[in-house]
């Protein structure tokens, strides 16, 4: 078979990349799981920006209850500060008391440790008494050490506006200091801030992260982390609430890993099908390439090889699908069966009274094989793999039955099966251009003819009555009456011309333009070799209007010693 190819080099290997079936499967696994992909990937981020967004907000919810509570308490206490203890003794704070300072000192104590102060984050409350220089802690939840009161002292010395704020650091310790001062006294409380942090995360659903103190300016004062987050990293959501008067922030960050850590498991099972819909593509491309392509590839080599004369060439047979192993079986099968007819036909000495050369046409038609070739080959690059192996299995029988040689004689049930098989093989090739029909009498179903003499004129109808543009009907009529077998097939074919049809009544071989046409001359030799005269053949047909042809046989052909004589006898008259 030739395809014209362009004679550039480029474009042709550009065509034969586009129209080779590799290509086009490639093209087919890529139309089917990229949609795939593209969905799953999407899902996946729609799913995880939902749930990204659920938690930034539960974050951004429990910082703001958080911040709330903080600030609530921070008016209350301040409030109470100015109410109860500044504007009661505003006259000795401003201008000292003279008489008894150590009174003074005692009431403060007593009116600053009344109040009501946060149970978690308060630390310590102060007094220092400038007249004495006497620094004093009171109310003291937690450990206030020499170092620590060093560094207060030097702040509540400083310069700091009334009410502010203002970060003390000792080592580890780290506390934030209101400072109320005064001309003779300066009093205030502490608070804690790293367990200000570590209820701010308990608050927040310990949700895993780094909680950091910052002040007005940025400047980080203490950090918190969790166990169980992870260091460094990307962040993936970041969160700030104001928690004092003065400007200071707690910042809640959580990063990309443990943000992923804590979407639901079906994210996880969406990401890996995300994957694997990805990873189907070379696994595809491997499966089809090893169990469909390659084998395909091979068979047109195979057929490529048939063509150009090869009938060594074999398949192997370990594809690894039945329907691949079954086609590369088949097909070995036929072309060893075609050589070994070939070889024997080539042995075979050609003679008038030898069965072989009267059933000439039982020899491998190599135009049959490569033809039915061709369409196995288009039905394969068309991907109608199930017609293709009907196709083949048919095509087995048909050279099974026309290469058997354990008898030439076959009954009619044997005969009639191959025709129907036949005919199926040829409605494959032939699509929608014939329709037929095959009626057999039951009598006459174990009544024997010679092996493909009904064939013969079936496969004439097909060669030469079917129309381009009209499906024609082939009718096949088998019956036995007093001991006769009568037959008849008939079509509604394109007819036989009238010229043509006596050459074919005189028991002529016609000639045209297309060659030699002896079918029905073999026809006429075989019916002499198996039943003498014994016969009638009669052939009716006109344009356009169909051919019918009529036998009427005995019901069993001639011994084979009977044949011989008589055609030795028609030899020598």
């Amino acid at each position: 078979m030739n395809i014209h190819l362009p004679e550039n080099r480029l474009i042709r290997k550009l065509y034969l990349l586009w129209h080779s079936l590799m290509s086009k499967w490639m093209i087919i696994i890529l139309l089917a799981v990229i949609p795939l992909n593209v969905f799953a990937i999407l899902t996946v981020g729609s799913l995880e920006s939902r749930y990204r967004e659920q938690i930034r907000m539960s974050l951004q919810n429990s910082l703001h209850v958080f911040s709330v509570q903080v600030d609530y308490y921070n008016s209350s206490l301040q409030t109470r500060f100015v109410n109860d203890v500044i504007v009661d003794n505003m006259y000795a704070l401003a201008n000292g008391d003279r008489t008894d300072s150590i009174l003074t000192d005692i009431r403060l104590k007593n009116q600053i440790s009344s109040l009501d102060y946060d149970p978690y984050t308060f630390t310590a409350c102060y007094l220092y008494d400038r007249e004495r220089d006497l620094l004093t802690f009171f109310h003291i939840r937690s450990s206030i050490t020499e170092e620590m009161s060093s560094v207060i002292r030097r702040v509540i010395e400083g310069d700091k506006i009334l009410g502010e704020f203002l970060p003390v650091v000792s080592g580890d310790q780290h506390d934030l200091i209101r400072v109320y001062r005064y001309p003779y006294f300066s009093f205030g409380y502490l608070v804690d801030t790293d367990l200000l942090l570590a209820i701010c995360y308990e608050s927040c659903g310990s949700l895993p992260g780094e909680l950091t103190f910052v002040d007005a300016g940025g400047t980080v004062i203490t950090s918190y982390r969790a166990e169980e987050a992870s260091s460094g990293g990307k962040s993936g959501i970041e969160e700030s609430i104001t928690v004092t008067d003065s400007g200071h922030r707690i910042v809640y960050r959580i990063s990309q890993k443990d943000l992923m850590e804590q979407m639901p498991a079906v994210l996880n099972v969406f990401r890996v099908i995300a994957l694997l819909s990805i990873l189907v593509i070379p696994i595809l491309y491997l499966l089809s390439r090893r169990l469909v392509i390659k084998p395909l590839y091979g068979l047109a080599e195979a057929m490529e090889r048939v063509e150009e004369g090869d009938l060594t060439y074999r398949l192997p047979e370990n594809y690894g699908s039945y329907q691949m192993d079954f086609i590369a079986m088949s097909f070995n099968h036929m072309i060893g069966e075609i050589r070994h007819m070939r070889i024997a036909s080539y042995e075979q000495e050609i003679g008038k009274l030898q069965t072989e050369t009267i059933n000439a046409h039982l020899q491998v038609n190599q135009h049959m094989l490569l033809n039915s070739l061709n369409v196995v080959y288009s039905l394969v690059l068309t991907k109608r793999m199930e017609e293709a192996a009907d196709f083949t299995a048919l095509l087995m029988k048909y050279f099974q039955y026309t290469m058997r040689k354990n008898s030439p004689i076959v009954s009619i049930s044997e005969e009639m099966d191959f025709i129907e098989d036949y005919l199926r093989l040829q409605k494959i090739r032939f699509k929608n251009r014939f329709t037929s029909v095959c009626a057999v009498a039951e009598e006459a179903e174990e009544l024997e003819i010679p092996q493909l003499l009904v064939e013969g004129f079936v496969e004439n109808a097909i060669k030469y009555a079917l129309k381009p543009d009209e499906v024609i009907e082939i009718l096949i009529n088998v019956r036995s009456e007093e001991g006769r077998l009568l037959i008849a097939v008939s079509d509604t074919g394109a007819g036989i011309s009238e010229d043509r049809l006596e050459k074919i009544r005189e028991g002529k071989v016609i000639e045209d333009l297309t060659g030699r046409h002896n079918g029905f001359w073999n026809v006429r030799k075989r019916l002499d070799y198996y039943y003498g005269e014994d016969y009638e053949l009669n052939i009716t047909s006109s344009r356009d209007g169909g051919t019918q042809i009529f036998l009427n046989l005995p019901d069993h052909p001639q011994e084979k010693e009977e044949m011989v004589r008589f055609l030795r006898e028609k030899e020598n008259t």
